[in-house]
């Protein structure tokens, strides 16, 4: 398989679904997910640890990462939290800081960072307030085949910004499912677990890239 794409490795960070990673691997690429759960499929090709130590250490041997670090404190949708609870201040810059280490790794030459529309605190911490209009896109899964409305930022380094590849044109069949679900530990597997049309337009369209 990695002969295939000439030995380019793709690192999917924070990612236990193994959603994005298989869909490198079927397109030939030797992918691996990295996070601190245990992985849903095959654990043959997941690392369970820190990710950034897994940078730091192993960083070069990379040729893309996609990464999925965690949005609770970060996205524009829970903002009212941050004036209810004290604590989620020191959570928010926490995931700031995260999100911009991820970002500005210089180890990896091509690296997408995912995550919800951020609120303008999350976006001051991360780092992106000035980020370049053609470094960064948003989409929706409705426009990879997946029947949801989710908006889904992406920030790039070195990547194309991806073509739709099958578009759910009646509006009605599109729906917030997972904004509609009731608080559980559920929910928050759902909201982390990332969508496989818009995985394979990665896989196809950035694959050519690396």
């Amino acid at each position: 398989m990695i002969s295939e794409r000439n030995g380019s490795r793709v690192l999917v960070a924070c990612e236990f679904s193994g959603i994005v990673r298989d869909a490198f691997r079927n397109e030939g690429f030797d992918a691996v997910s990295c996070d601190l759960r245990e992985t849903e499929k095959n654990p043959e090709h997941h690392i369970k640890g820190d990710v950034l130590e897994v940078i730091e250490d192993r960083g070069e041997e990379f040729d893309l990462m996609i990464a999925h670090p965690p949005c609770t404190y970060l996205s524009n949708s829970g903002v009212r939290w941050l004036y209810e609870k004290e604590e989620r201040w020191q959570d928010m810059v926490e995931g700031g800081v995260f999100f911009r280490k991820l970002l500005q790794c210089g180890k990896i030459p091509h690296i997408a960072v995912e995550n919800p529309v951020m609120h303008k605190w999350g976006k001051k911490v991360a780092g992106i307030e000035d980020y370049p209009e053609e470094q960064k896109q948003t989409i929706q899964p409705w426009q990879f085949g997946e029947p949801e409305k989710k908006g889904i930022c992406l920030w790039l380094k070195d990547l194309p910004k991806l073509e739709p590849t099958d578009v759910i044109e009646d509006e009605e069949k599109r729906e917030a499912r997972v904004h509609k679900m009731p608080p559980s530990e559920e929910r928050s597997k759902e909201r982390s677990r990332f969508f496989l049309g818009v995985a394979e337009a990665m896989a196809k369209q950035w694959g050519k890239v690396i």
